[in-house]
């Protein structure tokens, strides 16, 4: 299963089908479309119909969520087989995804991250320390600094993921889950992905660490537990220092007072409106995507995979 971005992917998903017949018996390549690709769905077809192609399904989403994350979990919940490879970027050399198939067939998830991350200033650095650090602490588990470029997931993970209410959001957290083994390993043929806008990787950011734990809605109900204290422990301080001591009115004190709360009335504010926006998205009423179009080439060697049996075998 592979996502196309790029007028080019295509080229190259078509190219995987001697790669496929080669280590795989049973095979089937998935592509997943979003809007405002490059190419049309005519050119898509002509492509795909082509006598040299097979095992070739393409699908056409539609939707008002259509982040990758959302595509990619499309493509693999159509795809049927003991084992799914869903690709992001497709490797310069072949030997690098036979390598990643290799390794991959030990694990129920296993993950392919590009070798080199893009240098960022430093102020990015420090806060994807952070954030990585803060994801860490709450979650229990490493977080990786990029997105993957390949994933591989067997069926039983797959059908596990089915059965939760946001199957795109687990597939992020799939490190979380007991029970399933999960492994990754470097590729020196994917290049890390372009860095995003602040407010695009703030908002990405907090709706992968609210998904992944509860623990930062603990640490909001903490800071508002300790801004009511800190106002607690000042009026008794103010209290006692008018009964003892002859004051003028304290402008120094009163500012720091109202900039300290401010400062955590907004952090607060922001952690729950972050939170909120996660909540609407989880429990939203309509649907992400769906498939609003699909094409498919000619097929060989599937029926024992799908279980399909000719006419004249049943009669």
């Amino acid at each position: 299963m592979a996502l196309l971005s790029e007028k080019q992917d295509l080229e190259s998903a078509l190219a995987l089908a001697p790669l496929m017949s080669k280590n795989f018996d049973d095979w089937e390549i998935v592509l997943v479309v979003k809007e405002n690709f490059a190419l049309t769905a005519f050119e898509i077809e002509e492509a795909v119909k082509l006598e040299s192609t097979v095992n070739t399904r393409v699908i056409f989403l539609a939707g008002k969520d259509l982040s990758d994350l959302v595509a990619l979990w499309r493509g693999i919940d159509a795809c049927i087989g003991d084992r799914t490879t869903a690709l992001f970027q497709f490797p310069s050399q072949t030997s690098e995804l036979e390598d990643f198939w290799r390794d991959a067939k030990d694990f129920d998830a296993f993950f392919g991250y590009p070798a080199k991350e893009v240098q960022s200033l430093s102020l990015s650095r420090i806060a994807n320390s952070s954030f990585a650090y803060a994801y860490q602490k709450f979650s229990k588990s490493k977080l990786e600094g990029t997105q993957a470029g390949a994933l591989d997931f067997s069926r039983n993970f797959i059908s596990f993921l089915q059965k939760t209410k946001r199957p795109e959001i687990s597939l992020r957290n799939s490190n979380l889950f007991q029970g399933f083994s999960t492994s990754s390993i470097k590729m020196n043929s994917f290049k890390s992905p372009k860095r995003k806008s602040f407010t695009s990787s703030f908002g990405r950011a907090m709706e992968i660490l609210f998904s992944a734990s509860s623990a930062p809605l603990r640490v909001v109900s903490t800071l508002a537990l300790a801004g009511a204290g800190l106002n607690v422990a000042y009026s008794i301080y103010v209290l006692a220092v008018s009964a003892t001591l002859k004051v003028a009115p304290g402008w120094t004190s009163m500012s720091l007072q109202i900039s300290g709360m401010f400062l955590l009335v907004s952090l607060v504010l922001s952690l729950m409106c972050e939170f909120l926006i996660f909540l609407y998205r989880a429990i939203g009423g309509t649907q992400d995507s769906f498939i609003v179009r699909e094409i498919n080439s000619r097929f060989e060697g599937l029926r024992n995979q799908i279980n399909v049996n000719d006419r004249h075998e049943n009669t």
